[in-house]
């Protein structure tokens, strides 16, 4: 070989080694001029590794020693281990493969236990065969150095191995991720092309080791060439410093609070916001203590703080260095933004729920009114309906009667859906008789259906309980619901009503199911869908002249699902629709609604036959007879076979026209002939027969079969077939008006009613006399309708704290039902009061022995022509007569409005002048319904004008319009002056010792200021009959009374007593 070229190779030999320990030297330089992190860190350890490698092979190519040659070697492999690892390492943390895969994380750690190992072998000289199979010390004497000749071991093998794989995978991994990179610009795509190329220079010594021997060794070599291509990347990318700049400013400008504490909280570190919102921290350097604030805010268990009207919350991490703390780290989001729209949103919802409150109150409100005056229309057409009048007339009646009843139910729809909507309709569960839902809603049903040609069908399970345990209240209402729909859509046909029970896992629970069936329009498919949304009414084109408001299956649906049950529908356009629902119900004991007594069975089998127009009435008969065990036979079968029956059910139609035949055969032969009527079209009043009315079911059939007479009443026009002259009832309302129409209603039962102007007055009477049943008004002043019960309730005599107390309300919204019950009361009637039902109520509540049946509807008065009544100035006189049900009671209440008007508008008036609003709306509330019940419909309307404005609290309003309305009222006095002196010629006559007695109880009630004692007093002494002179006594008593003026009452009443005195007796 030539001299200079073999000269120049031993000349390399000698200075590429310690070129190759140079390049990482200068690395580790450039690399402490960075920022520290994860990275940068494994990538100083590398150069470190590499710088070790090459020394340690220097020193190896000049040692003539064999000792200094193995030294050297395990040295090398020292910074071999090292800089494989780190370097590795350094790439996994660069891709951040360590941070997003927990595997890689673990992957490394078992492999630095497996190099740790490997470099155990290799320096221990007892096994580094295992690393090194052979090793001879030479010279190569051509080039001038040392070597150690090595044959590979196993770990060697397996060790270099496993680096190039796992090299060639993190180089594929790396070129894909530079095509995805291709498009893009920047540092990244850079420094991954210098670590792929470095890969390559790193495994390309890994593969010649692997495959070929050399004297001379190549890995540390190409390691630093490695070394140099990731250092310019770190020179030319600056990748630090960009990872580095990235994350400064990113905890600089990120909107939260930064700060760091040593262990001791002394500063040293935060961020520009931490700076502004803490003064103390400007000018403050590194080591310094923190203010007391600060350090109480690390310190703090509390997450949310505000500063400054800011609320943040706090993330405090203690900063552990090989498992000691060493500081601490305080993060403060800025919450005020989210606390600021939490605070809206708690403001938005606390005005949605006023705004709801608002809503319900004007629910209430409108109830009141709306009630108020129906009160009036539906009740005196009642009274009416039993007046002799013209066809044309009683036509006209029925219409009125009909649209308020359709005016209540849509009422009723849109204030139990407003409820519902507000979530203020509860499930209130108790103790209840399914039979008596049942009763009602035959009679409710068949009204509905009028004249219609509709036959209505129960079919009730025979294993019915007598008591379950649920809300009667919206399961009857449900059933209305649908009912009522199911009979409105239907023309003609059948409604069917069938309950029918399933054993459920509890012992004591059935699931109850109920449908109702019909045989009307029936509902497209495409239609079924929007049955149960709120105001929705299907196939409109065909059913817009049938009223409702589209809710009453909204409704349902709701209140189903309240009581945990379920609802459907199936349906057959133009054949008919089934809705069916079940709810969850519990027995209460093991008594049987309806059954056949075993003394009823006189001999067996009993018999049983029917002739009905329908054959499905026939049907259900049939296997009513058959399931309580008796013999059903054809009723032509038995006659031609000369077979006796023992009970012969007959519809009323086919009774009327068989009559003769069916009485010779049947009723001759000793068979009890049952006759079904529709109470609703027909009476039937013939003692030789079993009245059943319709429709037939399990208990009306039990009790025909069990002998069991009851009374079959009528709840329409044919309301009045019982009377009851033995009851006491007790009727409490502030409004004599309204007394007087009460009484009027119900003077047909012949009962004993009494009245109450107050609730203290009621509390003394109930302890005075033993009444069957007390209405009670529930909108009193002073003490009203539930203060008053829940007194009686507490009185000491057991018979009163049990007797029927039935509210009388205008409100029928907000849990009234609920609030009366809590109260004590037994049951309520809605205002206006149907005649219907008050007497439902009456018959309900009153002892079964004091109602007695009438053998003939009751006779009616004589309806006056309109031609004849009087003409009164200010007065609609045929709409007071209405009203108030006769002529008679008319100029009753003229006298009673008359007398009061002095006593009212001066009351009126010290109520505006004192500032009792919520007074004054009470008393022109009473003022409004007495003035429309007289005719007076303009004062009515002024009286209902200033009821609005004083819920309203208009205070101006009223003070500038009060002494309008207050002329127009005084008014009337000279024109009802007549009718109330026409009034005291009815007033009874009485010792003036009782007089004087009234006027005693007057003025110790004033004196301690009992008002209610002071009303019940001059109440009194409004139904004697004075002598004139004290006539204008009484004009000043009544206003001093109003004007709560005790001293003038007393001295007045003193006056009155000297005169009286004075009188012989």
């Amino acid at each position: 070989m030539d001299m200079t070229l073999e000269l120049s190779l031993r000349t390399a030999f000698s200075i590429v080694p310690l070129i190759g320990a140079v390049i990482p030297l200068v690395g580790i330089f450039v690399l402490m001029s960075k920022e520290q992190n994860s990275s940068s860190t494994s990538l100083m350890v590398a150069n470190i590794g590499c710088l070790i490698m090459n020394g340690a092979y220097c020193l190896m190519l000049r040692t003539s020693n064999p000792s200094e040659a193995t030294l050297a070697l395990k040295m090398e492999y020292l910074g071999n281990f090292l800089f494989y690892y780190f370097f590795i390492k350094f790439s996994l943390s660069y891709l951040q493969l360590d941070v997003r895969h927990r595997s890689i994380r673990v992957f490394s750690k078992i492999w630095l236990v497996f190099e740790a190992a490997a470099l155990f072998i290799m320096w221990d000289d007892k096994r580094r065969e295992m690393a090194f199979g052979e090793m001879d010390f030479g010279e190569d004497v051509q080039y001038g150095y040392h070597f150690l000749s090595k044959e590979g071991g196993i770990v060697y093998a397996i060790r270099y191995s496993f680096l190039t794989a796992l090299l060639v995978a993190l180089i594929i991994y790396m070129i894909v991720r530079r095509v995805q990179l291709r498009k893009q610009g920047g540092t990244e795509k850079h420094s991954l092309s210098h670590l792929i190329i470095a890969k390559f220079v790193v495994i390309a010594p890994l593969a010649l080791e692997l495959l070929f021997r050399f004297n001379f060794e190549v890995v540390p070599l190409f390691s630093a060439v490695a070394v140099l291509l990731i250092i310019l990347s770190v020179v030319e990318g600056d990748i630090f410093n960009i990872l580095d700049i990235g994350r400064g400013w990113m905890v600089e400008n990120f909107d939260a609070l930064f700060l760091v504490a040593d262990k001791s909280y002394g500063y040293l570190d935060s961020n520009k916001y931490a700076r502004e919102n803490f003064e103390e921290l400007s000018g403050i350097h590194k080591g310094e203590k923190l203010s007391g604030r600060l350090e109480a805010l690390f310190k703090s268990a509390e997450e949310e703080i505000v500063i400054a009207d800011k609320h943040y919350k706090k993330y405090i991490k203690d900063l552990n260095i090989r498992g000691k703390i060493r500081g601490h780290a305080m993060i403060l989001v800025d919450l005020t933004e989210n606390y600021n729209m939490m605070e809206q949103l708690k403001e938005a919802k606390l005005r949605a729920e006023e705004a709801n409150e608002s809503k319900s109150n004007f629910l209430s409100n409108m109830s009141h009114e709306i009630r108020t005056p129906m009160n009036a229309i539906v009740g005196m057409t009642e009274i009416l309906l039993r007046s002799d009048m013209s066809e044309q007339d009683r036509g006209y009646l029925m219409n009125i009667k009909n649209s308020g009843a359709s005016l209540l139910t849509i009422i009723n729809d849109i204030l139990d859906f407003s409820k519902i909507e507000s979530g203020k309709l509860d499930i209130i569960e108790e103790e209840y008789e399914p039979m008596s839902i049942l009763s009602d809603l035959g009679m409710i049903f068949l009204n509905r259906i009028g004249d219609k040609p509709i036959e209505l069908m129960f079919d009730i399970d025979k294993d019915l309980p007598n008591r379950m345990y649920g809300d009667s209240l919206r399961i009857r209402q449900v059933i209305i619901n649908i009912a009522n729909n199911a009979i409105k859509f239907t023309e003609a046909g059948f409604v069917r009503l069938t309950i029918k029970m399933t054993q459920m896992a509890e012992e004591d629970m059935v699931d109850l199911g109920i449908s109702i069936r019909d045989s009307g329009q029936g509902i497209k498919p495409e239609d079924l869908k929007k049955l149960f949304g709120s105001f929705q009414q299907v196939d409109t084109k065909k059913n817009r002249n049938k009223e409702g408001t589209g809710l009453g299956l909204a409704i349902s649906k709701q209140l189903v699902e309240n009581m945990g049950g379920r609802i459907d529908v199936k349906s057959e356009y133009g054949k008919g629709s089934e809705f069916y629902f079940n709810i969850p119900q519990k027995v209460i004991g093991k008594q049987l609604a309806a059954a056949v007594k075993d003394e009823a069975v006189i001999h067996e089998p009993m018999v049983v036959s029917g002739h009905m127009g329908d054959k499905r009435i026939l049907e259900q008969l049939r296997g009513m007879a058959e399931g309580y065990g008796l013999r059903y036979v054809d009723c032509y079968e038995a006659k031609d076979r000369g077979e006796k029956v023992d009970f012969f059910f007959v519809d009323e139609s086919v009774y009327q026209e068989l009559k003769e035949g069916i009485e010779k055969y049947f009723v001759s032969n000793g068979t009890e002939l049952c006759v079904l009527q529709n109470p609703m079209r027909e009476t039937v009043w013939n003692e030789q027969v079993t009245v059943v009315n319709k429709p037939l079911y399990t208990l009306n059939f039990c009790q025909v079969i069990n002998h069991e007479t009851t009374a079959s009443f009528v709840e329409t026009d044919n309301v009045m077939n019982f009377v009851a002259p033995q009851a006491q009832i007790l009727i409490v309302d502030d409004n004599e008006m309204n007394l007087k129409v009460a009484r009027g209603l119900l003077q047909p039962l012949q009962m004993n009613i009494d009245t109450a102007s107050s609730g203290r007055q009621a509390i003394e009477m109930v302890q005075e006399k033993r009444y069957h049943i007390v209405f009670m008004d529930h909108m009193m002043p002073v003490m009203d309708g539930v203060e008053t019960t829940q007194n009686i309730r507490k009185l000491p005599d057991a018979y009163i704290r049990n007797m029927p107390i039935i509210a009388l309300t205008a409100n029928a919204v907000m849990g009234a039902r609920e609030i009366f019950k809590e109260a004590g009361m037994n049951d309520f009637v809605a205002k206006p009061i149907e005649l219907k039902d008050i007497c439902s109520k009456i018959r309900a509540w009153l002892p079964g022995e004091l109602v007695r049946k009438l053998s003939a509807p009751a006779a009616v008065q004589e309806q006056i022509p309109e031609q004849e009544l009087p003409v009164i100035e200010g007065l609609n006189v045929a709409e007071g007569v209405r009203n108030s049900g006769s002529l008679e009671l008319f100029t009753n209440l003229l006298g009673d409005f008359y007398k009061l008007i002095d006593l009212k508008a001066t009351k009126i008036e010290k109520c505006l002048a004192d500032g009792l609003i919520h007074d004054y709306t009470i008393e022109v509330h009473a003022l409004k319904n007495t003035a429309r019940m007289i005719g007076a419909l303009e004062l009515s309307e002024l009286f209902y004008k200033m009821e609005q404005c004083g819920n309203a609290e208009d205070v101006d309003t009223i003070t500038r319009e009060n002494p309008a309305v207050m002329e127009l009222y005084r008014s009337y006095k000279p024109i009802l002056e007549p009718y109330g002196k026409a009034n005291e010629q009815d007033k009874r006559e009485v010792p003036k010792a009782e007089i004087i007695e009234a006027l005693d109880r007057l003025g110790t009630a004033m004196d301690n200021f009992d008002l209610d004692g002071a009303d019940a007093a001059l109440a009194e002494l409004e139904e004697y009959r004075l002598p004139e002179e004290l006539g204008s006594y009484m004009e000043e008593l009544r206003a001093y009374v109003a004007d709560v003026a005790m001293e003038d009452v007393m001295n007045t009443g003193k006056k009155m007593i000297e005169v009286l005195e004075g009188f012989p007796e």
